[in-house]
């Protein structure tokens, strides 16, 4: 896209009246390069992951540093519900974004922090799902599950979820 406008613009500078100064031309190459950046930086989408729960639990949000907690299954029970995460598939985008974002770790550290936590302290992981439509039946249809989904995914949910936290990627 940026080559076409390129051309584009030499072309428009080509057409140009012959008497225009050449600084008249910079400042018309600025405000023109100047248009592509603000272009291409709203042109940057900003994403959403959505960490959910189905209307029945008991908590109306959560933080990050607890939904790091759950994950890392340090934390197991919120306002007397004991929290079941789910988990997305290691081949699924928003896994390691969330990971990344939320935990601070990549896939390969995420399995080896629960292979060792296991050996270790025992605990039970989060439960892969291979969808974030999977991940939303299981929060509704399982009581205290969380799970974390793309914020777009929600829309035909809503109305049986509550969304405890965004959390932004860019």
């Amino acid at each position: 896209m940026e080559t076409v406008f390129a051309n584009s613009l030499i072309k428009t500078i080509k057409s140009l009246p012959s008497f225009l100064t050449k600084l008249e031309i910079l400042v018309f190459l600025l405000a023109s390069f100047m248009l592509i950046l603000v272009g291409a930086g709203s042109a940057a989408e900003v994403k959403e992951i959505a960490v959910i729960s189905s209307k029945s639990f008991t908590a109306d949000a959560l933080t990050l540093e607890e939904v790091k907690e759950i994950y890392r299954g340090e934390k197991q029970i919120i306002a007397g519900q004991r929290i079941k995460p789910i988990d997305q598939r290691d081949t699924q985008s928003i896994r390691n974004q969330f990971l990344n974002k939320v935990l601070n770790l990549s896939g390969d550290e995420y399995v080896t922090y629960w292979n060792n936590r296991l050996f270790r302290e025992g605990g039970i992981p989060p439960i892969p799902k291979n969808s974030s439509a999977e991940v939303i039946a299981a929060v509704q249809e399982t009581d205290g599950a969380i799970g974390y989904v793309w914020l777009t995914d929600t829309a035909d949910s809503k109305a049986n979820l509550k969304i405890l936290l965004t959390i932004p990627i860019r």
